[in-house]
């Protein structure tokens, strides 16, 4: 990538976020097979330049990065050691892990919560709507401990609300996982 060490970060800004600017004549003078790694780059640089040693970054969601992002966090993992920077990435365990398997880390794997502290979270949600014994009991049932789940459920139970598709899909899977069990 000769050349391109002399670019700054703003020509990249555009391209990075998304956002319709122009291209300068820099960013154009970047074989487009390069872009990627060079935007990586740049990015890790500005945020090397700006974060002090001690910073806290926090990615949640992993799994659902697309890839420009997932090599952005990639490198950013990567240098935390050397920048003083502590990184904390969530993913759930059942996806792929972009990152590369070679990058020391330590794993935190979450059970679901005891069954009293969901059914302590799942009434505190329902508030003064409340829910029934039934409809407690179903959210226990489908929630599975999962603090998310239970409190999604006893929400939108207690409302009498729909379920957003994306918790919708999610539950189905796990039904469909226990039916096959």
């Amino acid at each position: 990538v000769t050349g391109v060490q002399t670019c700054a970060l703003p020509i990249f800004i555009g391209d990075a976020f998304g956002l319709d600017l122009p291209a300068s004549d820099a960013v154009r003078a970047v074989d487009p097979q390069f872009l990627g790694e060079v935007r990586t780059t740049r990015v890790a640089e500005a945020l090397a330049a700006h974060l002090p040693a001690g910073t806290l970054i926090a990615v949640d969601d992993l799994h659902w990065l697309d890839e420009a992002s997932a090599a952005l966090v990639q490198r950013v993992v990567e240098d935390a050691p050397e920048r003083g920077w502590v990184c904390i990435v969530t993913r759930r365990d059942d996806l792929p892990d972009p990152l590369d398997p070679a990058v020391e880390r330590t794993a935190l794997v979450l059970g679901p919560i005891a069954q009293a502290d969901a059914e302590a979270l799942a009434i505190r949600v329902a508030g003064a709507r409340g829910l029934s014994d039934e409809r407690l009991e179903s959210v226990l049932a489908l929630g599975q401990g999962n603090p998310f789940l239970v409190t999604e459920l006893a929400r939108t139970t207690a409302e009498r609300v729909p379920l957003s598709d994306r918790i919708e899909r999610g539950i189905g899977a796990q039904m469909d996982d226990l039916r096959s069990e």
